[in-house]
């Protein structure tokens, strides 16, 4: 099996993910934080089997225009969230870089599955709050993606509660039911 997880931290979930992909299995884990993406490396990660990537993750197949990043705000020892935003007038704008020399890239799931050959079955989000993105450009998820597993963190959305079930709602449109939730971790099969 293949995994996509975006917001890896230090690889604690990332590594329980690779063992039960198993040997021939791969694990692809992206951070945004620079210093946790380098400790994970160093007790983590196997080329071509757990790739661990620094870089700022959206969980949508393709990024909007108008989508810019201001940078990571680190909040506590283990994470932090990404300073975005999203220009409605963006229109068909070139996917973004990062917005400041030396920033990590900005990715979308196309992008990561296409940088590493990347079919993955489980999409695993845990982006403190960039998932907001959901509602305002649809996630286009592939048919190959059966699962998604995502933390949803209704107090950092503008509207709460209610940007919270629009991201619910989106992937229910999009051919997944809501098979599992526990606290904020909500589990989504593909139908």
């Amino acid at each position: 099996m293949q995994v996509l997880e975006l917001g890896g931290s230090i690889g604690i979930v990332t590594s329980v993910l690779a063992k039960l992909v198993g040997p021939t299995g791969r694990v692809v884990s992206v951070e945004a934080s620079p210093d946790l993406t380098k400790y994970s490396k160093t007790w983590l990660e196997t080329p071509g089997r757990a790739d661990i990537v620094n870089g700022y993750a959206f969980p949508v197949w393709s990024l909007p225009g108008g989508l810019r990043v201001g940078g990571f705000n680190q909040t506590c020892s283990l994470g932090g969230t990404v300073d975005f935003s999203v220009d409605q007038q963006g229109g068909n704008a070139p996917k973004p870089a990062a917005s400041r020399a030396g920033e990590p890239e900005v990715f979308d799931l196309s992008t990561l599955c296409t940088k590493f050959n990347l079919r993955p079955e489980v999409l695993v989000a845990d982006v403190e709050g960039s998932e907001a993105i959901v509602p305002a450009q649809k996630p286009a998820l592939p048919e190959y993606m059966r699962f998604v597993c995502i933390e949803l963190h209704e107090w950092l959305y503008p509207n709460r509660t209610t940007d919270e079930q629009a991201i619910s709602d989106v992937l229910i449109r999009e051919g997944f039911r809501l098979r599992d939730k526990i606290e904020t971790a909500w589990l989504f099969e593909r139908v």
